[in-house]
């Protein structure tokens, strides 16, 4: 004789009105997943001060929370906080230089008061989550590299470079940090020409734009006119510093 299994169906009337439906496994699971990824970054991530990463948590779901950063987990030391948000966007770059730290930070969820000086106080705050952040210099891009050419370019040799024509400026990438511009301008008998070099220098927690210039000028009146030895005519001029 075969003996066939209950259909659900056949299950939900034996049981009547008490019946309890029992969540398969796998919906679980997912409904786990859901609430897991809604919270980020998890906690003991690690970043780089070129990173931008957005921070959120369930309990600021309705908006009525700001998110704070801190340097310890009790806030001791001060803190930061951004405004009631569902969701912080923030340049970690920004940050560590508002912050003046590297290594571990703290962030939490705070519904927040004005005291009576009208002082930002922090009320119930969701439990303190750890992220670190170390230093990282970011990619130097050509747009990058010419504009600050050029604006080494009209303070340097600010004569010769905003009254000449056919100014020129190509840079070509030497490193994922460095590039190396080459330079041109004519101001009537003068020609001048010569290479930049862009590069940046770490300072404390943030990053400054330093370069390095060797710039010939050629006067074609002393050459040709008076004629005079070539080497009389050419200035060599080299210059560096904070962009």
């Amino acid at each position: 004789m075969k003996v066939l299994a209950p259909s659900l169906a056949t299950v939900a009337l034996l049981v009547g009105s008490a019946s309890v439906q029992a969540t398969p496994p796998v919906l679980l699971s997912a409904v786990a997943a859901a609430s897991a990824s809604a919270q980020s970054p998890p906690d003991g991530s690690a970043f780089a001060t070129t990173d931008t990463v957005r921070f959120e948590t369930p309990e600021a779901a309705a908006g009525d929370r700001a998110y704070v950063f801190a340097l310890t987990p009790d806030r001791v030391e001060g803190w930061l906080s951004f405004g009631h948000e569902q969701v912080a966007t923030v340049d970690l770059g920004w940050l560590a230089t508002k912050l003046d730290h590297l290594g571990a930070f703290y962030w939490s969820a705070c519904t927040t008061s004005v005291d009576s000086n009208g002082y930002e106080t922090l009320a119930e705050c969701t439990s303190p989550l750890s992220f670190s952040v170390r230093f990282r210099f970011a990619t130097l891009t050509k747009a990058t590299a010419r504009a600050r050419t050029r604006r080494v370019m009209r303070r340097e040799f600010r004569d010769y470079w905003l009254a000449g024509y056919n100014r020129k400026v190509m840079c070509q990438r030497r490193s994922r940090i460095r590039q190396r511009c080459k330079v041109s301008v004519v101001v009537g008998d003068v020609l001048l020409w010569g290479k930049v070099t862009i590069y940046p220098k770490r300072e404390r927690t943030w990053e400054m734009p330093y370069y390095r210039a060797s710039i010939r000028t050629y006067n074609e009146y002393c050459h040709i006119v008076n004629e005079r030895p070539l080497s009389e005519c050419v200035t060599k001029r080299r210059r560096s510093g904070r962009v």
